[in-house]
């Protein structure tokens, strides 16, 4: 799932820069990125945490000077954690530029 995860990222980031290349938009705003999985995590949410946590800080640090080219300020993901279809958390986890 972490190939996927890190394909939707890129994707987003994809659009973003082709967003940039319309005169009205240019480099002016800064940009955030909202990635909901619609599928559920079977794993205990402290795990699934601190899988998204290694995940992200990875995507950041391979791909950071394309985020920052983006001027991409935010990256928030959000997870269900439960087996097949009953969900019983929602795990949410925000890596933003602001805070580090």
């Amino acid at each position: 799932w972490q190939d996927s995860l890190e394909n939707l990222l890129l994707n987003a980031v994809d659009e973003i820069e082709r967003a940039r290349l319309n005169p009205k938009i240019g480099y002016g705003p800064n940009s955030n990125i909202f990635a909901h999985i619609l599928y559920n995590l079977n794993m205990e949410p402290t795990s699934a945490y601190e899988m998204l946590e290694e995940f992200v800080n990875n995507f950041v640090a391979k791909h950071g000077s394309r985020l920052q080219r983006s001027k991409v300020d935010e990256i928030v993901i959000k997870v269900g954690i439960g087996s097949g279809d009953s969900r019983k958390q929602t795990l949410r986890l925000t890596a933003s530029s602001m805070t580090g």
